[in-house]
């Protein structure tokens, strides 16, 4: 997770200096070459969710995306918030989501 962001916030930095507001002038071929980017991102994040794939609700792939999007998200200087940037509060919030966990009481019948 920190690498990922660390990546992310050299990428928004980047394009920040560059002040870089269209895509190439063939869109068609940014598109294809974005799209190529993301899947070998997302096969990498997976490959490393596959081994706990029993404990997963969804694909490893979907759960990389997710995981990618959320990062994101929280990492972006401008729509992210500040207070939930540290990389192991993305996990948590992956993982557990945003509900407390079940007490014993609400569990027994």
């Amino acid at each position: 997770m920190t690498i990922l962001q660390a990546r992310l916030r050299r990428v928004f930095a980047l394009f920040h200096s560059l002040r870089l507001s269209q895509p190439d002038k063939d869109s068609n071929a940014f598109r294809v070459r974005r799209d190529a980017d993301n899947e070998k991102l997302n096969a990498a994040v997976a490959s490393l969710l596959e081994p706990d794939l029993d404990q997963l609700r969804m694909a490893p792939a979907d759960a990389a995306s997710a995981l990618r999007t959320v990062t994101f998200s929280l990492t972006h200087p401008i729509i992210g918030d500040q207070r939930f940037t540290e990389p192991e509060q993305i996990v948590d919030l992956i993982l557990h989501g945003i509900s407390n966990p079940p007490s014993r009481e609400r569990l027994s019948c």
